[in-house]
């Protein structure tokens, strides 16, 4: 957290506040940052706290596609250095070249997150992803889709 703030006060002095102080840490912590707001969205819509625990976070999804650690790793880090790249040319390039790169970083994770089935309404009902992970949930298969039903929902 220190490194980044000093990174952005340090960019922002080199190539104006829109640019330094706002878009480059968003870029550099989009992963945990577009993580946590699906998190938090996913449990609002099921009406649990969004503090609760679950396994429907992008590494357990990865986990149930991948089935190893080390690929989810390394998806993870090359999304990662990828996105520092794009920050790493944010000062150098005008505003308008910096906004394109953040709608592609945006359509990016839209892409990724369709694929990982982020979206579709059983992986969210389910908030897990299989047995292995968390043995009272259902299983998911790496399409997203439930074998068997979620329990209900008290209340």
């Amino acid at each position: 957290g220190y490194f980044l703030a000093c990174f952005s006060i340090h960019e922002a002095a080199a190539s104006g506040p829109a640019t330094g102080m706002l878009v480059m840490p968003i870029v550099l912590l989009w992963i945990p940052l577009a993580d946590t707001l699906y998190a938090i969205g996913r449990r609002l819509y099921l009406g649990v706290s969004p503090f609760s625990a679950d396994r429907g976070h992008l590494h357990h999804r990865l986990l149930a596609l991948l089935t190893d650690q080390r690929s989810v790793v390394r998806a993870i880090s090359s999304a990662a250095l990828l996105l520092g790249v794009a920050c790493s040319a944010l000062p150098v390039v005008g505003r308008t070249m910096g906004v394109a790169i953040l709608v592609v970083v945006v359509a990016a994770t839209l892409v990724v997150a369709r694929g990982l089935s982020l979206f579709d309404l059983a992986v969210i009902s389910a908030g897990r992803c299989n047995r292995a992970l968390q043995a009272d949930g259902p299983e998911l298969s790496t399409s997203g889709a439930p074998e068997r039903e979620p329990p209900e929902k008290a209340g």
